[in-house]
C-alpha cells in the first residue's frame, strides 16, 4: 500500500468516527453493499471520492445490468447525493489506490 493510499484510509476512518459520534446510531448500512456496519466501523466518503474509483464505477454498472436497470440513470441519480458516504471494510477496496 502506498503512502497515499495509507493516508486515505486513515483520513476515511477519522472522518468515520466523527461521522459516528454525531449520528449516534447503533448501527447503519454500507452505501455500496447494504451491509449492516456496527458503531465504530467503516470509512466514510465523499460522492466525489466515491465516483473517482474505476471499480466503483463498474460495480455500479455490473449491478445495473444483473437488475435491469439503466446504468446511466443509476450513477446520476448516485452522483446527487451530498451526503457522507459509508464504506464497510469489505467495499473499501474499490476506493483505495484505484483512481482513474
Amino acid at each position: 500500500m502506498t503512502a497515499t493510499a495509507a493516508d486515505s484510509l486513515s483520513g476515511w476512518k477519522q472522518k468515520a468516527i466523527s461521522w459516528w459520534k454525531q449520528s449516534g446510531k447503533p448501527s447503519a448500512v454500507c452505501d455500496v453493499c447494504n451491509n449492516r456496519v456496527s458503531s465504530g466501523k467503516g470509512y466514510v466518503l465523499t460522492t466525489s471520492e466515491v465516483f473517482a474509483s474505476k471499480q466503483y464505477m463498474q460495480h455500479v454498472e455490473t449491478q445495473a445490468r444483473i437488475l435491469g436497470i439503466d446504468a446511466q440513470a443509476e450513477l446520476k441519480n448516485l452522483r446527487a447525493s451530498n451526503t457522507p458516504w459509508l464504506v464497510d471494510d469489505n467495499c473499501i477496496y474499490m476506493f483505495n489506490d484505484n483512481r482513474k
